[in-house]
């Protein structure tokens, strides 16, 4: 599945971040069952996040055009304080300048529509 997924730049803790255009972001099933297995590992142990690795089988990130190549790309998992559900994101560093970027956050459940 492919998601387009606002982007954002974050020079350093004291500037604001730049919404820098759409990241596709595409699951396979193997991603998908990944991301539902640490929803589900949250729920019972409790802590506030989990970082998995990308894997560019199971779920990869195409940034904005015009933007340089994503390094350390992780994908963060939380729960939504209101729902309880399992929520992801995509984090990574900037080839070029090592700026933090990050795409907004959209429910584990989504991916399996």
């Amino acid at each position: 599945m492919d998601i387009a997924l606002e982007t954002f730049k974050k020079p350093g803790t004291d500037t604001p971040p730049e919404n820098i255009g759409r990241s596709t972001v595409t699951i396979d099933e193997a991603g998908y069952l990944a991301l539902s297995r640490l929803e589900q590992e949250l729920l019972e142990s409790g802590q506030e996040e989990l970082l998995m690795d990308t894997d560019e089988r199971t779920i990869q990130i195409d940034p904005p055009v015009n933007q340089s190549e994503l390094r350390d790309s992780k994908v963060r998992v939380f729960l939504d304080e209101e729902t309880r559900a399992g929520v992801f994101h995509v984090v990574a560093r900037h080839a070029r300048d090592n700026c933090m970027i990050y795409t907004q956050p959209t429910m584990v459940r989504l991916v399996a529509i």
